[in-house]
């Protein structure tokens, strides 16, 4: 597995917790392709509580990407984009994904979120 990659788990290991994710409890196992290997890291979240672990329950969801498109995730966030073009493939409570997404993936830093991009089309003179 990528430095990267094996990095973005053991910072998210280290969390501890995580208020946004205080609503949220269950196991998503990540499955990081290589060629015909494929190593998983199971992220459990429990009312905010986060760990990150090479083995684990059986999950609620389960993420499947190589490595590459996964180490895109990490840095541009746009798991959905890739998850459309087939990139990533996702099984189970979709609903978890979506959540835990959100905080693991927050997106290039450069994006707008909805309230910057409603203060930047203000800004913007009509013509």
């Amino acid at each position: 597995m990528q430095k990267q990659i094996e990095q973005f788990f053991s910072d998210l290991g280290n969390r501890g917790h995580d208020p946004r994710l205080r609503r949220i409890s269950g196991v998503v196992r990540f499955d990081i392709i290589n060629g015909a290997e494929r190593e998983s890291c199971f992220v459990t979240v429990n009312a905010g509580d986060v760990a990150v672990t090479a083995e684990g329950p059986s999950p609620n969801a389960v993420l499947a990407a190589t490595e590459s498109v996964f180490a895109q995730l990490i840095n541009r966030g746009e798991w959905f984009a890739a998850f459309l073009r087939g990139d990533l493939v996702t099984k189970g409570d979709y609903l978890l994904i979506d959540r835990l997404s959100i905080v693991i993936f927050p997106g290039p830093p450069d994006a707008l979120g909805p309230r910057k991009w409603q203060e930047r089309k203000r800004q913007c003179p009509t013509g």
